[in-house]
């Protein structure tokens, strides 16, 4: 087993020499390390407790991604409108031009 903090190893121990002692001797070990031996319903509701925040972490994250893809997209959306107003403006332009070089070939 090793002992770390915040990904620090703290002290690494070796539990199968534990098992000459007992059951009640790697308990201790336990006990001297910090940890908490849990009921089976208290296991349950931490464990039920993680899975709901971990849950709640991934509709999260979805959520920031489809808000992410929602605005490129709308930003993609936008940039395509600009694009074709500026090559109907061209449009137009190359149009106006023809007609009034039409015209001018026309008076003389």
């Amino acid at each position: 087993m090793t002992i770390s903090d915040n990904g620090n190893v703290i002290e690494t121990i070796v539990l199968s020499d534990y098992d000459y002692y007992g059951q009640e001797a790697m308990h201790n070990l336990f006990r001297e390390k910090g940890f908490q031996q849990l009921s089976d319903e208290e296991l349950k509701e931490k464990l039920e407790a993680r899975d709901q925040k971990e849950k709640e972490e991934e509709m999260n994250r979805t959520k920031i991604m489809d808000e992410r893809r929602a605005a490129m997209a709308a930003a993609a959306a936008e940039a395509k409108t600009i694009r074709e107003e500026k090559e109907k403006e061209e449009q137009e332009l190359e149009l106006e031009l023809e007609q009034e070089m039409q015209q001018k070939t026309s008076e003389l």
